[in-house]
Formats: C-alpha cells, sequence, structure tokens
C-alpha cells in the first residue's frame, strides 16, 4: 500500500497511472473500495475493508489529482526484464546506509 501511495503522491495531477504489481490484495481491495465508493449509498461498507482510513486517503488522493489508476496483476518472481529491473533497485536501496 505504501509504494501504491507513494507512487500518486509523485504524479502529476490529471493524468494516467498503470500500476503493475504481483499483490493481488491490494487489487482486489483498490477494487472493493472503488466499486463501493460509486455504488454505496451509505458509509457502513467502508467500515468493513481493512484499512479503510488508507484507503480513503488514497481514494481523496485520486480524486483531488484527478488520477485515473488501474492496477495490473503481474506474476510474483517473473523473470522478465522490468521485475528484474525492479527487484534490483529495491535489494540496492535496501542495502544502501543512506536514507
Amino acid at each position: 500500500f505504501a509504494a501504491l501511495f507513494t507512487a500518486l503522491l509523485t504524479a502529476s495531477c490529471n493524468c494516467t497511472i498503470k500500476v503493475h504489481t504481483d499483490s493481488s490484495v491490494i487489487i482486489f481491495q483498490f477494487n472493493k473500495y472503488k466499486f463501493l465508493s460509486q455504488q454505496s449509498l451509505t458509509f457502513r461498507p467502508f467500515l468493513k475493508i481493512n484499512n479503510f482510513m488508507h484507503w480513503s486517503c488514497l481514494f481523496e488522493l485520486i480524486t483531488t489529482n484527478n488520477l485515473n489508476v488501474s492496477l495490473i496483476k503481474v506474476k510474483a518472481h517473473a523473470d522478465s526484464f522490468f521485475n528484474n529491473k525492479v527487484n534490483a533497485l529495491a535489494k540496492a536501496a535496501l542495502e544502501s546506509y543512506i536514507l
């Protein structure tokens, strides 16, 4: 969730963003909140979403900045160029002494 939120914080207003993730949970919760925000007439269903306040902040950011966000499921540990690049960058960041 933190990576998604950080990515959206750095995005320009009025743009389309495609996030590729191997996290089914993030995709499920994102789609659930999005569906409820379009369909629900009451606030009660949102209370059943894990960490709903975090999701509320995320969707407020999306709305305020007029972002068109879609999440795309990718296979975990896939041997693809971009997946390997992201893994290498993440590993380098963890091994770095500078924060």
